[in-house]
């Protein structure tokens, strides 16, 4: 993982945990705020870690439908920047009544700067 890709350290501040914690205590204090975190795409092929280096018929997604079936108390979907929502629109055959909000990408691509991401993100604190 980059260090300078945002995700965990907007979150350690927004549900109060150290961003360097263990990867289970973090996920454990974004489960306990009733956050869970999955990726658009289960795989695919890419040269790099840009977005943009993703070949697009290599995109296969997770499984949204089985998601949403098996936790009927999600409420919101929120997108971490652009093109995790288009490939959703583009992958995901499913539309349940849901509220979906793409927000900033906390990738290090993304030239905004943190305290404006931060600010961005903390719709998902108050969701």
């Amino acid at each position: 993982m980059n260090p300078r890709y945002a995700f965990w350290r907007i979150a350690g501040e927004l549900f109060a945990f150290d961003a360097l914690a263990p990867h289970e205590d973090r996920t454990t204090v974004l489960t306990a705020h009733g956050i869970a975190v999955w990726d658009v795409l289960r795989s695919c092929r890419r040269v790099g870690s840009l977005d943009s280096a993703v070949e697009p018929d290599s995109m296969v997604a997770n499984d949204f439908g089985r998601l949403f079936n098996e936790h009927h108390t999600i409420r919101r979907v929120f997108f971490n920047g652009a093109a995790s929502e288009r490939n959703f629109n583009r992958l995901v055959r499913v539309a349940p009544d849901l509220r979906y909000q793409r927000l900033p990408s906390t990738s290090p691509a993304q030239t905004m700067c943190y305290a404006a991401k931060l600010a961005a993100w903390r719709v998902i604190g108050e969701s």
